[in-house]
């Protein structure tokens, strides 16, 4: 048996060794396996720390203000870079490398590794707004007289975190403001008359189209008649429209060979025709010769220079009557 001595040397001895151990281990860093403890990590000095994993970013979606620095550390075992659409970013960062990035502009930007496909992310700059995108612009008709009266259809999508707006402008005046709620698509429907002739520009984010307007003519009536057109000296401006109506007995044409057009009319039958270019065009039914006519579009009508029909007959009067008298003056001579 031990002794009361013994026994308390033995405890001496068990508490000295219990001492010792717990001192050495405060002294010692703790590791688990494949773990490393948090007291040992150290703060990043950066506003914003980044893990550059094997095949990842995290965290994947950044929000940080304008100006803040980011800290890219690549913890994996093969390279990666960190590449930073529409900036001058793009870093091959090693095995225990890191990279240090600030935006100083405000939008979102796409970030990925380009050495691993999929392996992607977003850096949002400044407070997160709306984000519109896929805009879609239609307007009908595109062109015609005035007034003309068109739809304007319009779709925008917003993937951004906050609600947004977006404005249709004709020639740079705003004419509508379409509202975007965050995470939706919106579609909307308009009409808009254009009162006077010319061409307009219609824009919708990046979409655009523009709208030709021309002037509302009055039209001009030609009468087809059987072997005549009446008038058949017309003078137009360019676009103005000529309707030829046939009222005789027997089919027509409206030939006008230099502007292309070469209408088959039977009794009763119009036709409605529009010549563009300035000129003077002859005008002629194909099928009855000697029945033509001219037109003069945003022209005058040519002068006639041939003598009118009263002064050749006055003319061939007094040449006559000076014949006749010659040939009685020799008779009665």
């Amino acid at each position: 048996m031990l002794t009361d001595r013994s026994a308390t040397a033995s405890i001496s001895f068990v508490l000295t060794v219990v001492l010792v151990f717990s001192s050495l281990t405060a002294m010692v860093p703790f590791y688990t396996s494949g773990e490393t403890s948090t007291a040992l990590q150290v703060e990043p000095t950066s506003d914003l720390y980044v893990e550059v994993g094997d095949n990842y970013f995290d965290p994947e979606d950044i929000e940080v203000g304008t100006g803040d620095e980011i800290e890219f550390e690549n913890i994996g075992d093969v390279d990666h870079t960190v590449t930073i659409e529409d900036t001058e970013y793009d870093e091959v960062i090693s095995p225990g490398e890191s990279v240090f990035v600030t935006i100083e502009e405000e939008g979102v930007y796409d970030l990925d590794c380009t050495f691993h496909p999929g392996m992607d992310g977003t850096i949002t700059v400044g407070e997160p707004g709306p984000e519109l995108v896929d805009h879609t612009l239609e307007v009908e008709p595109e062109e015609g007289v005035e007034p003309l009266e068109v739809d304007i259809d319009v779709s925008v999508e917003n993937v951004g975190e906050e609600d947004g707006e977006e404005s249709i402008y004709i020639e740079n005046e705003e004419f509508e403001t379409v509202n975007v709620p965050a995470g939706e698509t919106v579609d909307e429907e308009y009409s808009y008359t254009f009162e006077e002739a010319g061409d307009y520009l219609v824009e919708f984010g990046d979409q655009e189209t523009e709208i030709t307007v021309e002037e509302d003519l009055d039209t001009v009536y030609v009468e087809v008649g059987d072997n005549y057109f009446d008038p058949d000296e017309i003078e137009i401006d360019p676009g103005q429209p000529l309707e030829f109506e046939n009222v005789g007995d027997v089919d027509h044409t409206v030939t006008i060979e230099e502007a292309d057009i070469d209408e088959y009319l039977e009794p009763g039958d119009s036709v409605i025709v529009v010549i563009e270019e300035e000129g003077v065009y002859d005008l002629e039914c194909t099928i009855h010769a000697g029945q033509d006519g001219t037109i003069a579009v945003g022209e005058e009508l040519p002068e006639d220079d041939t003598p009118g029909f009263t002064i050749l007959t006055f003319l061939a009067v007094i040449l006559g009557s000076v014949i006749i008298w010659g040939i009685y003056k020799r008779k009665n001579d």
